[in-house]
């Protein structure tokens, strides 16, 4: 059984973030603007594509470690 990984997305300011798990080409499980306060987003899953619109909007964490976000997307697995 491949590892779940827990992805947490943090919005530092309002951004456009389109989330897809286990296959880039599947249909977006999030596809919207995060806003600052609302919250962070948790997901989990084995492996997620992430594209954000500005890089130094999020913050981003694997199974509770920093992940640098690269444009213009990265595979978190």
């Amino acid at each position: 059984l491949p590892k779940q990984n827990e992805l947490v997305v943090e919005p530092l300011k309002k951004t456009w973030v389109r989330i897809r798990r286990d296959d880039p080409n599947a249909e977006p499980i999030f596809d919207d603007v995060l806003y600052p306060k609302v919250g962070s987003l948790r997901l989990k899953g084995t492996r997620f594509f992430l594209e954000i619109r500005e890089a130094d909007a999020v913050s981003l964490r694997k199974n509770g470690q920093p992940l640098a976000y690269q444009p213009p997307g990265i595979t978190v697995q």
